[in-house]
């Protein structure tokens, strides 16, 4: 058993060192190579380079050092709960974690070595919306298949009370 748990730390481990390392790499290929918005799709998509030294959606400019300290926190904060409930833990809710997690360290990595957050996902032409990047995507759908998973938990749970409670009204 021990052996499958070590495993499978490893296989999660493996994850998000990985996404980090997607994550970080196509922050050096942008901060390298744009140096003027390039359009990707028409009317749709372009890269943009941004300096983001706020917080999602560029909230909060110029509090690096505060959102480092946040990010350190939220992290600690997931890594314990993914410890401490591994074996409660189902995979896509494992998987929405490890997203979190490797978005999070990516913009960890880059408030703490570059002093802001390389953005550059720009879709202003489609909707009026701030300049983003990989990690923040990864946080994102992360943090939407948690809800989407904690509330399928959720309606499970009640479903099951419910059904406990018809039986015992039965008897």
């Amino acid at each position: 058993m021990e052996e499958k748990l070590k495993k499978s730390w490893i296989k999660i481990i493996g994850f998000i060192i990985l996404f980090i390392v997607i994550m970080q790499g196509v922050n050096i290929l942008i901060t390298n190579n744009l140096t003027e918005s390039k359009v990707i799709i028409q009317g749709f998509l372009s890269l943009t380079y941004y300096e983001n030294t706020g917080g999602a959606f560029g909230v909060g400019q110029g509090d690096t050092i505060g959102f480092a300290i946040i990010s350190i926190i939220v992290i600690a904060i997931i890594i314990r709960f993914m410890i401490l409930q591994r074996d409660r833990i189902d995979t896509k809710t494992m998987i929405a974690l490890e997203l979190i997690i490797a978005g999070g360290v990516s913009n960890l990595i880059d408030r703490l070595f570059r002093g802001f957050v390389v953005d550059y996902i720009d879709i202003n032409q489609l909707i009026k919306f701030p300049i983003f990047n990989l990690a923040d995507f990864c946080i994102s759908v992360g943090w939407i298949i948690l809800v989407v998973s904690i509330i399928r938990f959720w309606l499970k749970e009640v479903r099951t009370l419910e059904k406990n409670k018809n039986k015992e009204d039965k008897t």
